[in-house]
């Protein structure tokens, strides 16, 4: 059996392991005076194990550190020292919870423990220690290495500057990885098998961080589906109400007329054309309710009209509705809602010499319903996995509108095609006539 070579486990397995922290942590929202903090933290927590196994030495009374035993014993706790320091470095540098550090710490151990399996194979391979501490291929695997686990792992884990790591998930991950990289390496290394330790502990570390960015994607899909739930909550909500609002109008359009027919007997002509000039400014808003023949795309058109008469915002419609019979309530709110939503966004932006009008076009051709809707815009747009890209701060769900459109065209077998020429953004959506048969599930 071998002992472990306990003053190198010092000096460059706290230097492998910080290294892979600054890699896990780089894109972390950081606290003030970051460099500091961190040069501060990871000299107290490194002088800290220093401390604490000098004082386990002398307690225990060990003379004789190149004994298996002994060895074995030190390596453990001296790993589960500067594994729990790395902890505390990460906690007190990023703005994050605790939870958070210990998982990004877990996560630079398998990192650097995957980077020691290789080194320990590169060396079996070549019958030479060309990895071994302070050579310069030592150097040079660790920054390879970390370089590709910072694009493959790092910045596919975090969103928003934070990991979403649970308490449960963060516990889990840290045991089973001090189980996976202390145990089975000690014994491995006991029994002088080391490579073919390097060559499953390397699978296992790199399958248990792929299973974590994987995690990851199902998280954000499972956020999205249930934002796009609440937001599917608040267009029926959105609906009734302006359904609500639009037949309160109706009925006090109607009033207003039977009023001005009654005040045309006024026989004092001044005050009757003063009263009259009032109630017809105020039954102007009539002039903002559509008709399609669709009740549904009626109500979120009136709405939309009511906001682009409000903003001085011409809107040009030729809408046949009826071919729009088959569509769900709420998706037909979704789809025109959230395209005038970003029509008249981007017409906001223009100056008022500019033309600030939107068009929408719904027709029948070949057995398809073609939707387009137009609208000028300002500066350039560059488009991501078909999508624009928002030049807001608050990025985290920006999109959402665009994808819920993208999200109903399909749900009908259709489909969304985004273009941009000569500052005119134009949104086209086709759906087969066919899938009106169908019951949408």
């Amino acid at each position: 059996m071998n002992s472990f070579p306990l003053s190198s486990l010092l000096i460059y397995f706290p230097l492998e392991l910080f290294g892979a922290v600054i890699v896990y942590g780089f894109l972390l929202k950081r606290r003030t005076h970051f460099a500091a903090r961190m040069i501060i933290f990871a000299l107290l927590s490194y002088f800290a194990v220093v401390q604490l196994l000098s004082g386990v030495w002398e307690i225990a009374g060990i003379a004789d550190l190149t004994s298996y035993k002994t060895s074995f014993m030190m390596y453990g706790l001296l790993c589960v020292c500067i594994f729990l320091s790395m902890i505390v470095v990460v906690w007190g540098t990023c703005d994050v919870r605790f939870r958070e550090a210990v998982y990004c710490a877990t996560c630079a151990y398998l990192t650097e423990h995957m980077v020691y399996c290789i080194r320990i194979l590169i060396n079996h391979v070549s019958g030479k220690n060309l990895t071994d501490a302070g050579t310069i291929w030592y150097y040079l695997v660790h920054a390879g290495a970390y370089f590709i686990a910072y694009h493959i792992f790092v910045k596919r884990m975090i969103s928003g500057k934070h990991y979403a790591a649970g308490a449960v998930q963060s516990l889990w991950l840290s045991l089973s990885t001090l189980f996976m990289v202390l145990v089975m390496s000690l014994v491995a290394s006991a029994y002088e098998f080391a490579w073919i330790h390097g060559i499953y502990a390397f699978f296992c570390c790199f399958f248990v961080l792929i299973s974590q960015v994987n995690q990851l994607k199902q998280l954000n899909l499972q956020n999205e589906l249930n934002y796009n739930q609440q937001l599917w909550i608040k267009h029926k909500a959105q609906y009734d109400m302006s359904k609500e609002n639009i037949d309160i109008i109706n009925r006090k359009c109607h009033d207003l007329k039977h009023q001005v027919a009654a005040l045309r007997q006024i026989s004092d002509l001044e005050k009757q054309k003063e009263a009259i000039d009032s109630m017809e400014h105020s039954i102007l808003i009539y002039d903002s309710i559509l008709e399609t023949g669709n009740e549904i795309l009626d109500t979120v058109l009136t709405e939309k009209s009511l906001i682009c008469t409000a903003n001085n915002i011409d809107l040009n419609c030729m809408i046949d509705g009826k071919r729009l019979d088959f569509m769900d309530t709420v998706d037909l709110y979704t789809l025109f809602g959230n395209a005038l939503d970003n029509a008249i966004e981007g017409v906001l932006k223009l100056d008022r010499e500019e033309n600030c009008g939107i068009s929408i076009l719904v027709h029948e051709k070949v057995n398809l319903i073609f939707i387009q809707v137009e609208n000028h815009f300002r500066g350039g747009l560059q488009m991501k996995n078909g999508l624009p890209l928002t030049d807001k701060e608050d990025k985290k769900y920006h999109g959402f509108g665009l994808k819920s459109i993208i999200h109903v065209a399909e749900k009908y077998g259709g489909f969304v095609k985004i273009e941009t020429d000569c500052q005119i953004f134009v949104l086209r959506i086709t759906i087969p006539i066919y899938e009106k048969a169908l019951t949408v599930q």
